[in-house]
């Protein structure tokens, strides 16, 4: 079934209701994506993480461990035969595998993406 393509426009939120931004390994996968854009935000492509930062809003138990909700790495987009630049591409139906996947700094899972594009599909 087709599935909205996830961007860096999407909102990413954990489950304790901090907020969070593209990160690490965006910079290289930003120049990769760079080529194509989707209402003006990059596809979101596999080896992406998630970032939060402690003022983001997470409640998780603050001043030591375990900590607030810092990063989570994305596991593998399940559409392999959408790529660009030989990196698969995120789907909303990957939205259910992503919340599994637990947090770096406290072992928690619950990352929430919330993407409004809806025009591009997979």
């Amino acid at each position: 079934m087709p599935s909205a393509i996830l961007t860096d426009g999407a909102t990413f939120s954990c489950a304790h209701g901090g907020t969070g931004a593209i990160a690490n390994g965006i910079v290289s996968i930003s120049a990769v994506a760079a080529t194509v854009t989707i209402g003006g935000h990059k596809p979101i492509l596999a080896g992406a993480t998630i970032s939060f930062t402690p003022a983001s809003g997470c409640t998780f138990p603050q001043g030591g461990p375990p900590n607030p909700c810092s990063v989570f790495s994305l596991p593998a987009p399940s559409e392999q035969t959408l790529t660009i630049g030989g990196l698969s591409v995120y789907t909303a139906t990957d939205a259910a595998a992503i919340a599994l996947v637990s947090n770096i700094g406290n072992g928690q899972p619950g990352l929430t993406i919330s993407e409004p594009q809806s025009a591009v599909i997979a």
